[in-house]
């Protein structure tokens, strides 16, 4: 019978253990320690809008929604700051003209790196059609 309840108690201290532990662990990596780094996307153009069509990677929740950048806008992005390691995220876009017509596009790549290096955050962009773009390690403009 000794043997029975000391079974029975060291099965509910193992339940007990992985319940406790496990949500330890998640807070843990969620804490507000890893913070997020902000991008800025610019429309610069004179009469064309971007179109999100595909918001994919380590965006901070809430994820963005599906959006327009007219002409002369821009467009905010948090994406998740790790401790270490990186994450990304990226942004593509449809270039409409006046018409309605998608005339090219946009593909941002949004990269950060371990919020304790001296440069942790960059920048790509692949465009396609009418468009150019510019972009610094934190902003991308879009003429």
């Amino acid at each position: 019978m000794k043997l029975g309840m000391i079974l029975v108690l060291f099965i509910l201290l193992v339940i007990i253990a992985q319940i406790f532990c496990s949500s330890a662990r998640e807070n843990y990596e969620s804490s507000s320690i890893q913070g997020s780094k902000g991008f800025n996307v610019y429309n610069r153009t004179t009469d064309l809008r971007l179109e999100s069509t595909e918001l994919t990677g380590d965006f901070e929740s809430p994820v963005p929604p599906p959006h327009i950048i007219p002409p002369g806008g821009s467009y905010n992005f948090q994406v998740v700051g790790p401790v270490y390691g990186n994450r990304s995220a990226e942004a593509k876009y449809n270039v409409i003209s006046p018409s309605n017509l998608i005339v090219g596009s946009v593909t941002i790549t949004m990269k950060v790196i371990s919020i304790y290096l001296p440069s942790p955050t960059s920048t790509t962009v692949t465009t396609e059609g009418p468009v150019s773009s510019q972009n610094g390690s934190t902003w991308v403009t879009i003429r």
